[in-house]
């Protein structure tokens, strides 16, 4: 099955995890696989069906048994201050959110530093991820308390960058984000 894939790429990028070009694409590959199976990733929820929900569930399955949200987790890291990182920054940070949840995003958001690219990237990658599926906002935005963070997140990181490069795109996107939650 097509899961079977899953494992030798994430294997090939953790061998090469230095090389910014094949990190990114293996982070855009896995925010596609997991935009079609954006399940919790327990691997208790494994079936052997053959229809399509036990198609994506087995996908969510492998994805979280080779750990490809911990090699997204560990991407941020890598290149949160690397220059033109911005497209690998924004896949690996929806890879996280994908698999993780949107409330796992932004701590690693909030502790970056200002004017890292993970920044913007990853307030970006929320709000595309959001626009994209309004089923992922609507699950995070019923959560009054991810709600908050993410206000309490944009606003903090609007007031850090001030004066900063990234100012403008943080506002903006922060704007956008808020905008999504219904926090405009």
């Amino acid at each position: 099955p097509g899961t079977a894939a899953v494992a030798p790429v994430v294997a090939a990028a953790r061998r090469f995890a230095r090389c910014p070009e094949l990190v990114r694409g293996v982070c855009a590959a896995l925010r596609a696989l997991l935009g079609v199976a954006p399940l919790c990733l327990d691997s208790s929820h494994c079936p052997s069906s053959s229809s399509d929900d036990g198609q994506k569930a087995a996908l969510a399955c492998a994805l979280s048994e080779e750990g490809a949200v911990d090699f997204a987790d560990e991407a941020c890291d890598a290149f949160a201050t690397t220059p033109h990182t911005e497209d690998l920054l924004e896949d690996a940070i929806a890879v996280v959110a994908l698999g993780r949840g949107f409330r796992a995003v932004l701590p690693k958001l909030d502790a970056a530093p200002p004017g890292s690219l993970l920044r913007v990237a990853g307030l970006k990658a929320l709000f595309e991820l959001g626009r994209g599926d309004l089923r992922l906002m609507g699950q995070a935005c019923r959560d009054a308390g991810v709600v908050q963070a993410i206000a309490d997140m944009c606003a903090k990181l609007a007031a850090e960058e001030a004066g900063t490069d990234q100012c403008g795109r943080i506002s903006e996107s922060a704007a956008l984000l808020m905008g999504l939650c219904g926090c405009a």
